[in-house]
């Protein structure tokens, strides 16, 4: 009979050898992308402690992938469109579960998508330098804004500007994300557009060399007109070289004679969290500029960093102007600002997103920009879902208004309101009572005629409607 040390020698030797087992298969499986481990092992604890992390919610098993795996199989079997890619099954999967979380900040980016969120965080891009605006339901590009540093501006192209085409295809009615991909490319290439120009009522044709180009974080600074030395910075939003572009504009109003400074940060939906704790820090002479809270509730406080650069602090009176569009980032800038009494918030509460995202790249290609925290204020407050109040409520009331222009307008436009919501109902009741398609039915039945007056597209539906794919 075997004796209990023999016994527990060969269990060790079965853990080790088992433990070399499944690391070898599960090298096989990461490269090969299939399935080798016999059902047996997959669906044990053994296999499921080789393949999965636990947590308190339970743990996610080789069996349980097999199941997402049958049903790939089977669209890729049965369903109507052979064309689905495993690719597109795939960031199917990845994004349903993201979208699972309820979490309306995490989400997938595709491997085609991924490189304008890149973009968006480095600070630079392949293109042209120009802002647009979607024209009509998200269709169409109307050009707002050109970059002064960028290869339209120097070969002509404006603002107000309307993009026709571009490379000979007509975009003018495809979606505005649809366009920008097209004008996007590698630097050095060369893309050729028409546009329509208002200010003549003519279309004008360019030739444009892509390079590499920067989004201006600080859209405007300048020392505004009339004033003693009050300087105007607007932050467009929060990327890698937002900070190092601040301390720049800073230098510069202050050679200009700066004694005071107004930061915009309405309509600043954010960006880089790093970017607005070192922007804080020119602020902030000492002391914490935000927090993180983990999902377990651990604190990680971030400080500035002393007494920042050469010494000095940027010690000159601060207004920051905020509103509801002013998040993320920016509420961590304003936040630091307010709580430290280094500077007055003017304008209207901020919009109330706390929480940290990470952005985690996939084997793929694709990115994973999943929540992972939440911040808080350097007084420790939560302005999740509540946003910061401002130190001065500056908003247009217009039923109290005293100014002549906007009180007028508001009272037209209430009467124009009241007007349209009698007619909206007068109409409501008039379809409530009459039904069209049945009076219709009815006609048609009685003598094989059609109303006058109804609402048809065509006299007769054809048999077998035409399907636009």
């Amino acid at each position: 009979m075997m004796s209990v040390n023999k016994w527990i020698l060969v269990q060790m030797i079965i853990i080790i050898f088992l433990s070399f087992f499944l690391g070898y298969k599960t090298s096989q499986i990461e490269t090969a992308g299939v399935e080798i481990l016999p059902e047996w092992i997959a669906s044990s604890s053994i296999g499921e402690f080789a393949f999965t992390r636990t947590n308190d919610k339970g743990i996610i098993t080789l069996k349980d992938l097999k199941e997402v795996q049958q049903a790939f199989e089977q669209i890729q079997r049965h369903f109507i469109n052979h064309d689905v890619t495993k690719r597109q099954l795939i960031d199917g999967a990845i994004s349903g579960g993201v979208a699972s979380l309820n979490d309306r900040y995490s989400r997938y980016y595709p491997p085609t998508d991924s490189r304008e969120i890149q973009e968006d965080l480095e600070g630079f891009y392949g293109g042209i330098g120009i802002m647009v605006e979607p024209i009509k339901d998200g269709r169409g590009a109307l050009i707002t804004s050109v970059f002064k540093t960028g290869p339209a501006f120097e070969v002509g192209i404006m603002a107000g500007d309307i993009i026709i085409e571009v490379e000979g295809e007509d975009v003018s009615s495809m979606f505005l994300q649809d366009i920008v991909a097209r004008i996007k490319g590698p630097e050095n290439t060369h893309v050729k557009m028409k546009i329509f120009r208002q200010s003549i009522g003519d279309n004008v044709e360019f030739d444009v060399e892509r390079k590499n180009v920067k989004y201006p974080s600080v859209f405007e600074k300048k020392i505004l007109e009339g004033t003693d030395g009050i300087g105007y910075i607007q932050l467009a939003n929060f990327n890698n070289e937002t900070a190092k572009d601040f301390q720049i504009a800073v230098d510069e109003l202050l050679e200009l004679g700066m004694k005071s400074l107004i930061l915009d940060l309405k309509q600043n939906t954010g960006g880089s969290f790093q970017a607005a704790i070192e922007i804080a820090d020119v602020f902030v002479a000492d002391g914490v500029m935000v927090y993180s809270e983990s999902r377990d509730g651990k604190l990680i406080e971030y400080p500035g960093e002393g007494n920042g650069d050469g010494g000095k602090k940027l010690d000159i009176p601060l207004v920051v102007l905020v509103d509801m569009y002013s998040a993320s980032a920016s509420e961590v800038l304003a936040g630091a600002i307010k709580d430290h009494g280094v500077g007055t918030l003017i304008g209207t509460k901020t919009f109330g997103k706390g929480v940290i995202q990470s952005v985690l790249p996939q084997p793929s290609g694709g990115l994973l920009l999943l929540t992972i925290s939440k911040y808080l204020t350097p007084d420790q407050h939560d302005i999740n879902h509540t946003g910061i109040q401002p130190n001065i409520q500056a908003e247009v009331d217009f039923e109290t208004t005293s100014d002549p222009f906007l009180k007028e307008k508001y009272e037209k436009a209430e009467e124009l309101r009241i007007e349209l919501l009698a007619i909206r109902d007068e109409l409501m009741q008039y379809l409530k009572d009459y039904d069209f398609q049945l009076e219709t039915a009815k006609q048609y039945l009685a003598n094989g005629e059609l109303l006058e007056g109804a609402f048809y597209v065509e006299d007769e539906v054809e048999e077998e409607p035409v399907v636009e794919e």
